[in-house]
C-alpha cells in the first residue's frame, strides 16, 4: 500500500481559487489562516470549562447515549490515560447544546459562503442531521481514535477546523473504495480496523490503495471532499466539523434522502425530495 505523508497546504486562497482548485476537482486541502476571524481559535479545555461550567449534556458512546456534567467530563479528559481512558466526545451539536459558544464560531468562514445548505430556502430542521445551523463539536484525549474509516453521510463534504491540539488524519480517495472492504450492511463504512499495520493476508486488495496520512495542527482548516477518513488524537484535541454542499456533491445528497426515507410516508418523502431537486436546480443556475 502506498502511503503519502503530505497533503496540499495553502494560505488563505481566495474563494474562487478554492472552488476551482479544490472543490470542483474534489481535492482535499489544508487551509492555513482560515480560522483567524474566530474567537474559537484560542479555545483550550480550561476556556471551555469556564464557558460551559456545570451544564449537563448528552454525548454519543459505543454503548449508546450517555449524560454527564461538562466540567466533570473535561476533568476526565485532562486526566485520561491508557488505564483509565476518557470517552471521546463527538458529533455534539454545538449551537443546540452549547449556545454559550455561538459568538466564538461566527462569522462564518469565507469558504462556507457558497454552502448550499445556508440558503434561506433550505429547510432549517429537515433532514434532522443536516439542518442549517448544525456545527459539530469533538473533544478527545491523547490516543483516542475514531472507531471507523468512513465516508460521511448525506453526500456532504466537510470542513474540519482544528482549534486545539493535533490529530493524525488518514484519507483514501473514493477511487480506492473497491480496495477498502466496505461493509455489506453499510457501504460507507470500511470493515478494515487497522490502517497503520493492516492485515494484508485478510485484506489483500488494500495493498492497491493509496493512503494519505498527515497531521492536522491547531489553527488548520481541512477541506475533505467526501473522501474516506478516520483520525487518531495526537494531543488533547478540540475540533469542529461543518457540512458543505454544492453542485458537485448535491446529486449524492438527493440519493441519500431517497435511501434514508424509503420506508417512510411515500407522499411526504416524494414531496420533500422534489423540493430539494427544485432547490438544487435553482442554486445551480444562480451560483
Amino acid at each position: 500500500m502506498k502511503v503519502i505523508t503530505e497533503i496540499t497546504r495553502v494560505s488563505q486562497p481566495s474563494v474562487k481559487e478554492f472552488m476551482n482548485e479544490f472543490v470542483y476537482p474534489k481535492r482535499p486541502v489544508i487551509i492555513t489562516g482560515g480560522l483567524d476571524m474566530w474567537k474559537a481559535k484560542d479555545w483550550d479545555l480550561q476556556i471551555l470549562k469556564e464557558k460551559i461550567g456545570k451544564k449537563e449534556f448528552s454525548f454519543r458512546s459505543e454503548e449508546g447515549t450517555k449524560t454527564a456534567i461538562f466540567s466533570e467530563m473535561i476533568d476526565q479528559i485532562t486526566n485520561s490515560n491508557p488505564l483509565s481512558p476518557a470517552p471521546y466526545l463527538r458529533n455534539m451539536d454545538l449551537l443546540k447544546m452549547f449556545p454559550e459558544l455561538r459568538d466564538d464560531v461566527f462569522p462564518n468562514i469565507s469558504y462556507m459562503k457558497n454552502n448550499w445548505r445556508d440558503h434561506w430556502m433550505w429547510p432549517k430542521n429537515w433532514p434532522e442531521h443536516v439542518g442549517q445551523d448544525l456545527i459539530e463539536l469533538f473533544i478527545s484525549a491523547k490516543g483516542v481514535a475514531f472507531p471507523k474509516l468512513h465516508i460521511d453521510y448525506w453526500g456532504m463534504d466537510g470542513f474540519i477546523a482544528q482549534l486545539h491540539g493535533s490529530k493524525e488524519f488518514i484519507l483514501y480517495s473514493p477511487e480506492d473504495s473497491a480496495y477498502l472492504y466496505p461493509s455489506i450492511d453499510n457501504p460507507l463504512v470500511s470493515t478494515v480496523t487497522d490502517f497503520i499495520n493492516p492485515d494484508f493476508h485478510k485484506f489483500p486488495e488494500l495493498a492497491k490503495a493509496t493512503q494519505y496520512r498527515f497531521e492536522l495542527k491547531a489553527g488548520d482548516l481541512l477541506y475533505n471532499p467526501r473522501w474516506w477518513h478516520t483520525t487518531k488524537t495526537l494531543e488533547t484535541s478540540i475540533t469542529i466539523i461543518m457540512a458543505y454542499w454544492h453542485r458537485e456533491n448535491y446529486p449524492v445528497f438527493l440519493d441519500e434522502i431517497k435511501r434514508a426515507y424509503k420506508d417512510c410516508n411515500k407522499i411526504k418523502t416524494y414531496t420533500k425530495v422534489n423540493y430539494f431537486k427544485g432547490l438544487g436546480l435553482m442554486l445551480a443556475k444562480s451560483r
